[in-house]
């Protein structure tokens, strides 16, 4: 179960910085032998291994997209991590299209640091898998 103290340095981790500073929200908060594992229905999904191979990756999304906000919508404990649910506003670096869509994240920590990060198209499916209501 985590504590409130790591629940808090999750909000912020997704919400302070926006993770417009990937590299410091790194430092601060991620093992150095975290995995990010993307959901197979993201476009070239993947996964990564290493805080610089993860840092590495979410530089690549701060490219491609202007992040306006991000909110948590839902942060609980589940039966095997946390459930991160993030919304995340903004627009197509290059296309200005806007984003407006909720992620998921299940998220195991380490000794109060991320030490895994699985990302979920649907939150809905992230929930199924964590065992936690919406």
């Amino acid at each position: 179960m985590a504590s409130e103290r790591e629940l808090d340095a999750l909000r912020r981790m997704f919400e302070g910085r926006n993770l417009s500073d990937v590299a410091q929200v790194a430092q601060e908060g991620w093992h150095p032998d975290i995995v990010y594992r993307e959901d197979p229905k993201f476009p070239g999904a993947g996964v990564f291994r290493g805080r610089d191979a993860v840092v590495a990756r979410f530089a690549e999304y701060r490219e491609a997209i202007d992040v306006v906000h991000a909110s948590v919508v839902q942060l609980t404990d589940a039966s095997d991590g946390i459930l991160a649910v993030v919304r995340t506003r903004g627009s197509g670096s290059a296309s200005g299209v806007p984003i407006d869509h909720d992620w998921a994240y299940l998220i195991r920590l380490d000794d109060g640091l991320v030490r895994e990060l699985n990302a979920y198209f649907d939150p809905d499916q992230a929930r199924a898998v964590a065992g936690v209501r919406s």
